[in-house]
């Protein structure tokens, strides 16, 4: 059976690629002088707890302003932060390297801008979405988000070809990111979305409850947290070692990566079903286990390329079940509970195993500097399985209907 997305999930999904778009775009610019400043994979790992760990904050007052506005305002408000923050990477770059706290002031706007913009994005998504077009929209949307990172660095790296200095093609990305995030804002406006019968209240937000299914998600997202506290800290820069520091090498991996990934979402869009959907999520669990220690194990090209290669086929099988599993429970409890405090729990959670994550990795530094790296990839590389398998066992309980 065809299945139609409604224009609403369309320009979700344009709204979507063209973030991820703009993000790859100036990474470009801001990871080169953040990584020059720090020099430190342990003062990246600092500044990236900042960052995400505003998120939970961001969220709340995200939600306190739709309950004035619509939820597109939050949005908007988060892009101008970071256009702040894009703003003082490019032009203030000898006050970051000359006073050392200002790289967490950074972190401070970034994390409140970009939480504020998820924020927006998270509400919408369950607001907009339906049960029937779930698999084919989160689908899609990892497509369209996977060409966009594979577009993105080709093309900053053919203004930085063109250009006579680095310095005018950082200024000309940055042009062109303002443009783009007009661009966003523009079709945010053109989403309807119903307004929600009750005010955001924070004492409302319970990570746990009552409910199995809420629990479930919570759970599921500190775990899918603590894996992804690697991603953020560690496996580019692993990746980018393996390459031996060439930077071509390195954009073309990663070019090829988004490719797999984007065929792995065609698969998932294709033939994710209700019944195939536990298997497929148990599959991209256990490949995400099992590939991540291929970095530290094996820390060669050959290792980071079969690493990049069998996480990126096997992201769209982890990540669509654990995304509609999610939406689900927090659509069945919407009509009696605000939806901003089901999204913010659910945040709060994914937050808390990211931070704890990162935390984990600057205390192993601490006690063990020259291993850190390689007892924290086998310590945490294990959750994506745990949470599917976890997963699987609530699911089959008769009391629990987010399938």
């Amino acid at each position: 059976m065809k299945i139609t997305l409604t224009r609403n999930e369309q320009a979700m999904m344009i709204i979507n690629g063209l973030f991820i778009f703009v993000m790859s775009l100036a990474s470009v610019f801001v990871n080169v002088v953040l990584y020059v400043i720090s020099g430190s994979i342990v003062t990246m790992t600092l500044y990236t707890i900042i960052r995400f760990g505003l998120f939970p904050i961001a969220f709340m007052l995200g939600a306190k302003l739709s309950n004035h506005t619509k939820i597109v305002f939050s949005l908007i408000a988060g892009l101008i932060l970071l256009t702040l923050g894009f703003l003082g990477v490019l032009f203030a770059e000898h006050l970051l390297e000359s006073l050392w706290f200002m790289i967490y002031v950074l972190a401070l706007v970034f994390g409140l801008g970009e939480g504020l913009f998820w924020f927006s994005m998270n509400a919408l998504n369950q607001l907009v979405s339906n049960e029937q077009t779930r698999n084919t929209y989160l689908s899609v949307m990892g497509m369209v988000n996977g060409l966009a990172q594979i577009v993105a660095p080709l093309l900053a790296t053919l203004i930085l070809t063109l250009t006579n200095t680095d310095d005018q093609g950082y200024t000309f990305i940055f042009q062109m990111v303002i443009v783009f995030m007009i661009l966003i804002i523009f079709v945010g406006f053109k989403i309807s979305s119903p307004s929600l019968p009750t005010r955001f209240k924070v004492r409302e937000i319970k990570l746990f409850t009552p409910h199995k299914d809420l629990n479930l998600v919570h759970l599921t997202h500190f775990m899918f947290g603590l894996r992804d506290s690697l991603v953020l800290v560690t496996t580019g820069l692993l990746i980018y070692n393996a390459t031996g520091g060439s930077g071509s090498v390195y954009s073309r991996l990663l070019a090829l990566f988004a490719l797999v990934n984007i065929i792995a979402f065609e698969v998932v869009r294709r033939f994710n079903t209700p019944k195939t959907m536990m298997s497929y999520f148990i599959f991209g669990g256990a490949i995400m286990t099992f590939s991540l220690p291929l970095l530290v194990y094996v820390p060669t090209l050959l290792g980071a390329a079969t690493y990049g290669l069998l996480a990126s086929w096997a992201g769209p099988f982890y990540v669509v079940p654990l995304q509609t599993i999610s939406m689900k429970a927090i659509g069945e409890h919407m009509g009696k509970t605000n939806m901003f405090s089901l999204v913010i729990a659910r945040e709060i959670s994914l937050t808390s195993g990211r931070v704890g994550g990162m935390i984990f990795v600057v205390g192993l530094s601490l006690f063990f500097p020259q291993h850190f790296i390689i007892i924290a990839v086998s310590v945490l590389s294990v959750f994506p399985l745990l949470l599917t398998l976890i997963s699987s066992h609530v699911l089959r309980q008769k009391s629990v209907t987010v399938l």
